[in-house]
């Protein structure tokens, strides 16, 4: 897992296959980010922060959050602690989340979303849990973040 620390303390650890830009020359100013794959941020000082990704943007003003932007048609954004607004592209509404709420972003739709760890996630302490997902979804996510080929075209019957 790579991440970076920025003179404000603001901390942002990627996962798997993941990646972020941002303007070196503006970061103590304007702290914006464009997020590709999986990010967990942890934004200690007051002030705007951004993050836009495929679906969307969420803006914060101290947090920890977790944003998993890997997936084409679904997106989960999971505030930990403090308060996170997270914007549709899609849609006009923005949905606020407040400590251990999240928001999935599937279809163009927002609706609520839990995640398995309340504390952190789990990934950061390479350590992962999968509750009620199918086994391609698993299969994926255990190839992002370990390099490694699944193949499941053989499966008979999954437990």
């Amino acid at each position: 897992m790579d991440s970076i620390q920025f003179a404000d303390n603001t901390k942002i650890i990627l996962g798997p296959a993941s990646s972020i830009e941002f303007n070196p020359t503006t970061i103590n100013t304007e702290r914006n980010f464009n997020l590709s794959g999986q990010a967990y941020i942890i934004v200690p000082t007051k002030g705007p922060l951004s993050i836009t990704t495929s679906f969307g943007k969420v803006e914060v003003t101290g947090t920890e959050f977790e944003i998993n932007d890997y997936a084409q048609n679904e997106s989960t954004v999971f505030c930990y602690e403090g308060s996170v607004n997270v914007f549709s592209k899609n849609i006009t509404k923005f949905r606020s989340l407040k400590e251990n709420e999240g928001v999935k972003i599937a279809d163009g739709q927002l609706s609520d979303y839990r995640s398995p760890s309340t504390s952190n996630p789990e990934w950061i302490k390479n350590s992962m849990t999968f509750d009620n997902v199918p086994m391609s979804k698993v299969a994926e996510t255990l190839m992002r973040y370990y390099l490694i080929d699944i193949d499941l075209s053989k499966v008979q019957r999954l437990f």
